[in-house]
């Protein structure tokens, strides 16, 4: 469980605008979520594979994109 977890945090450290990848993220940040609040909860408990999800995943997609700005558009 170990490296198929540390593999799916692999493909979300992958950064690419396309729309596809962002749902793949969505599916993986679900996985993720799912093994998180099982008996493995262990595998996220080092402070460094948190901090990796942060700086790699959750900080740069914190901006808009020109999808994103579109849909605010009146």
């Amino acid at each position: 469980m170990k490296e198929f977890v540390e593999a799916m945090r692999g493909l979300l450290m992958v950064q690419t605008a396309s729309p596809s990848h962002g749902q793949l993220a969505v599916t993986v940040i679900r996985f993720l979520t799912t093994v998180a609040e099982s008996v493995h909860h262990a595998l996220f408990g080092s402070p460094e594979a948190m901090k990796q999800i942060c700086d790699s995943v959750v900080v740069p997609n914190l901006q808009l994109r020109d999808e994103d700005e579109e849909d605010f558009h009146f």
